[in-house]
């Protein structure tokens, strides 16, 4: 596993009456050039939480549907990429099915269900890798923690907020102009250019990255690389 220190919650962007899972942003996800579903979690409606493998107490794992299309929590993510180098390797992310309305304006309407299991999920996660609290925050709140990233209202409440006031009930959202009805959008991927001097290892270590990544990023075989060479250095 990946030594995360933070967990960041998402929503997908979509309407409740929009039957969204791991599999349809798995398919979004690469239409936009990312190998793979961007999230580690993804939240259902339900209240359900499609992972790539059960983990946590019993009344967690009963809640959980497993071998879904999501990251692996030896994956970094890609789904904080806008707010700086380095992020998606040390952050979880969960995102919620739901989070604007019919009309695709920004809504907190996360269902019982799901902040039930997100608050379990919460707890499983700040253990098992050592969380601090004051980490796990919304996208919108990291964006403003990291300085960088276009406004969001994302995931549509306080989510330090919410878990430390002891109710499932959803916080009330603030409005804010409309944001697109796509799942959590996310920057391109970035381009490096090979110079005399660069490595893999190097160039890996630049982008907080593994070689591993940066070698099926790009399709290489080897650790050969060629000055001119434009590589793909963000998932």
């Amino acid at each position: 596993m990946l030594p995360f220190d933070h967990l960041i919650v998402h929503v997908t962007a979509t309407p409740p009456s929009v039957d969204f899972n791991a599999g349809r942003i798995d398919a979004d996800h690469r239409k936009k050039g990312y190998k793979k579903n961007g999230y580690h979690i993804v939240v259902l409606r339900d209240g359900k939480a499609e992972v790539h493998v059960k983990f946590g107490p019993d009344e967690l794992q009963a809640r959980m549907i497993d071998g879904a299309r999501v990251r692996t929590f030896s994956e970094p993510g890609a789904h904080v990429g806008s707010s700086g180098r380095g992020w998606n390797k040390r952050s979880i992310g969960v995102v919620l099915v739901g989070g604007v309305d019919e009309d695709g304006n920004p809504e907190n309407n996360a269902t019982e269900a799901q902040l039930e299991t997100l608050r379990m999920l919460i707890d499983a996660l700040m253990e098992d890798f050592d969380i601090p609290l004051a980490n796990v925050m919304g996208h919108r709140d990291l964006i403003a923690k990291a300085g960088k990233g276009g406004p969001k209202e994302c995931p549509c409440f306080d989510v330090r907020e919410w878990y430390t006031c002891g109710s499932t009930k959803p916080v009330e959202a603030q409005e804010d102009e409309p944001q697109e009805d796509t799942p959590e959008p996310e920057e391109t991927p970035q381009r490096h250019t090979v110079v005399h001097g660069d490595t893999l290892w190097a160039l890996a270590n630049t982008y907080g990255l593994s070689v591993e990544d940066l070698m099926d990023l790009n399709g290489l075989k080897d650790d050969t690389i060629r000055i001119g060479q434009v590589l793909t250095v963000t998932v």
